[in-house]
């Protein structure tokens, strides 16, 4: 009985372990622009990006994108992830999919239109390594 037991811990540890959200979340498509999230043990790191490079009048980079990358913690009540910044900004929400091509984020209209039509987006967001 004691054998089966030890047999029973690395079983259910692997099971958690592969129902892990973490993971780097980026566009499914070329994009030249957009988000990237990534999860990692409770917390995330939000970036922006684009291949769009404006200057000033000085010829010195202009952010576009100020406030990001935006970091703080993350809560996943399924089928909702929740991601609330360090800073003073609001939560935000999005959801979590898991379909037959990978997980996926969904902004709350991406999540309406799949509920319509049960495609997930093109750009959606999804798990890197999830080809």
């Amino acid at each position: 009985m004691p054998n089966v037991r030890l047999l029973f811990v690395p079983a259910l540890a692997l099971l958690c372990a592969c129902s892990s959200i973490d993971g780097l979340y980026a566009p499914a498509c070329v994009a030249y622009e957009g988000d990237e999230i990534e999860l990692i043990e409770g917390r995330f790191t939000w970036r922006r990006f684009t291949d769009e490079r404006r200057v000033d009048e000085q010829g010195q980079p202009i952010d576009p994108f100020p406030g990001y990358p935006k970091q703080g913690i993350y809560e996943y009540r399924d089928p909702v992830l929740i991601l609330t910044p360090d800073s003073d900004s609001e939560n935000v929400g999005f959801f979590l999919m898991d379909e037959k091509s990978g997980v996926f984020l969904l902004t709350g209209a991406e999540k309406q239109r799949y509920d319509i039509d049960g495609q997930v987006p093109e750009c959606a967001l999804r798990r890197a390594g999830e080809d």
